[in-house]
């Protein structure tokens, strides 16, 4: 076969999403050093509604109507996500779609790789210290140990 004749390789591409700059340096880092022509990108976000029912003004007692505006806020966020993740892929004219799941992030980030048989993770790292990392654990730490493909842990550029 010629080489114009031969067929592109495809490839799905999860990547984490969330509010942080830590997403948008993991875009940005698949963008720069990943990124090919025919890749099929799946934008994921696993928004975690117990931290607003958690909030601290929920602290004395649950009202169910601070819960309930609590959860809209959330809701509201999570859509402007999705608009803005939307257009990042149309920008570069991409394949793709941005799922939004629920459960434990790491979990449900693990369980897309999975059914979307994809063939790299990438996500971004917070840099969370060794002792927060043992006491909550982190989504990156879980997806390194747990994801049947190659995980890419994009750190801050920040932080040396």
């Amino acid at each position: 076969m010629a080489e114009s004749d031969e067929p592109r390789e495809k490839r799905t591409v999860v990547i984490a999403i969330d509010q942080s700059e830590h997403s948008d340096n993991a875009w940005q880092y698949y963008l720069d050093n990943v990124y090919k022509k025919n890749d099929r990108i799946i934008f994921v976000h696993a928004p975690e509604y117990t931290e607003a029912i958690n909030s601290p003004l929920t602290s004395g007692g649950v009202d169910p109507a601070i819960v309930v505006e609590l959860i809209k806020k959330e809701k509201e966020m999570v859509r402007k996500l999705m608009q803005k993740y939307t257009a990042k892929l149309k920008l570069v004219k991409l394949q793709g779609r941005i799922l939004e799941v629920n459960g434990k992030p790491g979990e449900a980030i693990i369980k897309v790789v999975k059914t979307e048989s994809a063939t790299l993770l990438i996500l971004g790292s917070r840099g969370i210290g060794k002792v927060q990392r043992a006491i909550m654990g982190s989504v990156s730490d879980y997806c390194v140990h747990h994801s049947p493909v190659p995980v890419l842990v994009c750190r801050n550029k920040n932080k040396k």
